[in-house]
This record gives structure tokens, sequence and C-alpha cells, in this order.
């Protein structure tokens, strides 16, 4: 048996041209450490992606939730009223093609009337303001019953028949009506009405349509909103005032008495729409 005195040498270190760091990258070790890193380094974006995921999913949850349950559109057809109870226990009767949005979240009591007639009763809450917002002003209340009508171009028409409300035109001016009053839409002047006034006023809650106090051109146009019909009246005959309830469905009835009371002349024309004349 021979000894070597001298043991051989691991062959990188050896190697012509080389060294021993030059093994983990001719092997591939080096490849697949990088490769594992690189898996490691995906896994926890993905982790941290679906965390933000979870994060907005939640924050959009919060949101929604409150959305979908405190706010609303609410809408009456041609023709036909609807009774609705908001979600503070507050009454709202819309007349025909009447549409509001509501808002009910975080402690707000908002409700949106573009156009079209409605009245509320309202819950009370002095923390709370229950707020009706026109495209002409806004009628701010505590808990209180009042009718609002809001026609196009014009301020709401409000007629206040418990409580108290502030109405706030776009210039900031604010009115303040006691029961049995009404600011008028012309001039924004304050009438106190009479009993048979304020029925008037909510007959149609009653499926009936007052003539008191209208004019042909006012009652012209409420009778069009109502059954979704153009009504024009001729201009010399737009001031000329009428009286009398009738069913307010039964359009040929009424226009057949209009027609007995002023001796005029109505057409209707191929578009569907209506034409008030003089004989």
């Amino acid at each position: 048996m021979t000894t070597d005195d001298n043991p051989p040498t691991p062959p990188l270190l050896t190697r012509k041209g080389g060294t021993a760091l030059d093994w983990p990258t001719e092997s591939g070790m080096a490849d697949a450490i990088l490769e594992k890193l690189k898996v490691r380094r995906k896994k926890k974006s993905r982790r941290r992606m679906v965390a933000g995921a979870g994060v907005a999913m939640g924050i959009v949850m919060l949101w929604a939730i409150p959305f979908v349950r405190q706010t609303g559109s609410f809408s009456a057809p041609v023709a036909q009223s609807k009774a609705i109870v908001l979600p503070d226990g507050s009454q709202a009767e819309l007349n025909a093609q009447t549409e509001i949005r509501t808002d009910f979240r975080y402690g707000r009591r908002t409700v949106d009337l573009k156009a079209g007639e409605a009245y509320f009763s309202v819950s009370k809450d002095a923390d709370h303001p229950f707020v009706v917002r026109t495209p002409q002003g806004t009628v701010r209340v505590l808990g209180t019953v009042f009718n609002v009508r809001v026609s196009p171009d014009q301020p709401p028409v409000v007629t206040l028949f418990e409580g108290s409300v502030a109405i706030e035109n776009d210039h900031q001016k604010s009115i303040r009506l006691a029961p049995g009053q009404q600011v008028d839409a012309t001039d924004q002047t304050i009438r106190t009405l009479a009993p048979h006034e304020l029925e008037a006023v909510i007959a149609w809650r009653s499926g009936l349509f007052a003539f008191d106090g209208l004019t042909l051109a006012e009652a012209a146009e409420r009778l069009g909103a109502f059954h979704g019909r153009t009504i024009i009246v001729a201009p010399e005959l737009a001031q000329r005032k009428a009286a009398g309830n009738f069913p307010v469905k039964d359009l040929p009835l009424i226009l057949s008495a209009l027609e007995t009371a002023f001796s005029v002349q109505i057409a209707e024309m191929p578009d569907g729409s209506f034409r008030i004349g003089s004989r």
C-alpha cells in the first residue's frame, strides 16, 4: 500500500480557467435559487393584491349597503297616484307623473322633487330636518304636513296643513309658513287659504280635479301633466276661471264640461294633443 503525501485537490479548485465561485453558476444551482426567490416574491405580491382587493371590497360594501337600503327612486305613472312610506316613517303621496329620489343615509332626510306634485306627512325628528329639494328652491321642515307642486321653470307652490316650514329660494331668501298658508309661485307672496281652498289643493288625493281658483291655462297644464297629454289654450281664453270638481281620470268628461261652461271648442289633434279655442 502506498500513501500520497499530497491529498488530491478538489476539481473545482484545480480546473483551468475557473474558481470555486463558478460552480454554482455552471451547475445550475444559482438559477434554481433565483427561480425560488422569484416564486416567493410572486406569492407575496399575490397575497398583497388579494389583501388589497379585500380591503377595497370591504370599503365598497360599507358604502353600498346603506346606499341600497336608505336611498331610492319612486314614481307615479300616468293618470295614477302612489302612496309610499319613507325609511324614517314619513309618508308621501305622489300625484300622477311625479318622481322623487330619496336619501336617508347617516341621518339625512332628503327628497329630490324635480317636477310634479307630492303630499308629505313628516315624522318629527328635531335633530334631523326633512328637506325637499326642487330646481327652484328648498323646503325645510322638522315634522309637518304639507303639499308641494313643481312646475317647469317656476318656484315650488307649497301649501302647509300642519306644523311649520321654511322655504329657501336660489337667492337664499327664507319664507316661513303657518298652517293654512300657501306661498304663490308667481311672486313668492304668502296667501292664507280658506278651508274650501285647502281642500281643492289636495283634491287629487281623493281622485278629483278641482277647478276652484285656477285659470284655464293652469287647469290645462295640470290636466295635461296628469294624463300625459298636451292641452293648449287659446291666449284670449287663458285667464278665464272655472269652478267645480270632477273625477280627474275622466278627461273626456272634464273637457266636455269646459266646452259647456265656457262655450268653447275643444279639438283633439292627430298627435293626441288638445286645443281649446273660441267658437
